[in-house]
């Protein structure tokens, strides 16, 4: 397995429109560019019946993004979500698949004191999630689950 974890939110509460090239582009380097590169120059090592996760965000849900806010960081997380699947459609023939997580709204730095969820909460469920698809031996495709093993709408 390869788990593929990057993330900022650099002035997230500044709408995109507003915020400069340099930040922006800092921002979809980061949380979309960035990982693609690892999982490409790794994907070779992962195991027959294996995964490749990258760490995502339900709010890099276009159909669930109802009250918007946090912008770029939702664009870059959308980017992501893409940039994924279309990794998993270049290597369709791979024995192995491509899983985006959503952690839960997490109490850390980027998630903030009022996450609902502590750090060891949203990582037991997303070992238990990782450990199910490799014990089920999924192969090929991608799919965008939360910490429950929940499927997060695209």
């Amino acid at each position: 397995m390869v788990f593929v974890v990057a993330g900022v939110a650099t002035q997230a509460g500044t709408p995109a429109g507003q915020m400069s090239r340099e930040v922006a582009g800092q921002v979809f380097q980061t949380n979309a560019i960035s990982p693609i590169r690892v999982a490409e120059s790794l994907h070779k090592r992962v195991a027959v019946g294996g995964v490749i996760a990258f760490m995502t965000s339900k709010l890099g849900s276009v159909s669930l993004n109802q009250g918007g806010g946090w912008s770029s960081y939702r664009a870059s997380k959308a980017a992501l979500n893409t940039l994924s699947r279309s990794f998993a459609g270049q290597h369709s023939k791979a024995s192995w698949s491509v899983i985006l997580m959503h952690p839960g709204w997490v109490r850390t730095d980027l998630g903030g004191r009022r996450a609902t969820l502590d750090v060891e909460t949203s990582v037991r469920g997303m070992v238990a999630v990782l450990e199910r698809c490799l014990d089920q031996g999924v192969r090929g495709g991608c799919v965008f689950l939360d910490y429950q093993g929940q499927t997060v709408p695209w």
